[in-house]
């Protein structure tokens, strides 16, 4: 697959600060308007973090780490040639943290989506960013 020279470029930053990862990646046909547009991205995730308190670091850092597992397992999913195969297999411990905490670690994280234990429910919950802007929560029921 070849590139267009629009994204020929990419920058990325990976910082694990405080139990949290901020995650920021930019594609450019330019590598210092990547590398600069990465860095006013991270800037803002950094600023946002700062003003943001977590009762328990240790819980967040289990979160950051299963969002990192699940988002490998994402990108190997859509780098396959023929989908429909489980190509691999991962198992995770998932702890409780409520809808709002769950967002924030999305956003931190960049993703478009967030696997947790909602306590409120006592099931795991997907929070996800919609195509709109807005977000939605997978409740799953067993009938």
């Amino acid at each position: 697959m070849t590139r267009s020279a629009d994204d020929r470029f990419t920058a990325q930053i990976t910082i694990w600060a405080n139990g949290q990862i901020l995650r920021a990646e930019e594609s450019t046909s330019d590598i210092f308007a990547s590398v600069d547009a990465t860095v006013d991205k991270i800037s803002s995730q950094i600023r946002r973090f700062k003003g943001r308190r977590h009762d328990n670091k240790r819980r967040a850092a289990h979160a950051a780490t299963r969002e990192v597992e699940l988002a490998e397992i994402a990108e190997e999913l859509v780098a396959e040639e023929e989908p429909g195969y489980i190509i691999r297999r991962k198992q995770f411990l998932v702890e409780p943290m409520d809808e709002e905490e769950a967002l924030e670690q999305m956003e931190l994280l960049g993703h478009d989506f967030f696997v947790f234990h909602n306590p409120q429910t006592n099931n795991v919950n997907v929070i996800y960013r919609r195509k709109d802007g807005n977000y939605g929560l997978l409740i799953p029921s067993v009938g």
